[in-house]
């Protein structure tokens, strides 16, 4: 074999190679997504109370609710629902130990914490932390602060103000 087809071949072997590690890869990544490792951590049980203790929430939410905001007509005025079942309190956490705030039965707002984050009160609450952050003008960057309070479940009664207090 001459030079010029030992390094054709060297480099087709070098090519297949390539193609090759990224789909084994790809493989294990769906086949750790499909069969889930095996668990050390003993599941909540919830036979005495429906809120899991220790604030052990992350997972245990069935589906979680969002907020969406449009208008009936799409026109103007912009109001606020939830979709989705109604808001469940998981439990405080480290990063959701705020106070809820309930009327006619539901969920409808949160006093934040220090220390709260949008992600830690959307697992709480069973929510899309996104779609609060979105209802309630807090950019996605922009940290909470404690005695801010967030809408949970808009009144779509009420219009939307599509623009932060300052």
């Amino acid at each position: 074999m001459n030079r010029a087809a030992k390094i054709t071949t060297a480099v087709s072997a070098l090519a297949v190679a390539g193609l090759a590690v990224p789909a084994f890869s790809t493989i294990g990544t769906v086949v750790s997504s499909v069969i889930p490792a095996p668990s050390s951590t003993p599941p909540v049980s919830t036979a005495e109370t429906s809120v899991p203790q220790g604030g052990q929430f992350a997972g245990n939410c069935g589906q979680n609710s969002r907020i969406e905001v449009s208008s009936s007509d799409g026109a103007a005025p912009l109001s606020g629902r939830l979709i989705g079942p109604d808001l469940v309190d998981m439990g405080a956490s480290d990063t959701a130990s705020g106070t809820p705030i309930s009327a006619g039965g539901r969920i409808v707002s949160y006093t934040v914490a220090e220390g709260d984050t949008l992600v830690g009160i959307g697992e709480r609450f069973c929510i899309d932390y996104m779609t609060v952050s979105l209802y309630n003008n807090v950019p996605a960057y922009d940290r909470i602060a404690a005695g801010d309070r967030l809408t949970l479940h808009p009144d779509p009664a009420i219009e939307w103000e599509s623009s932060r207090a300052t």
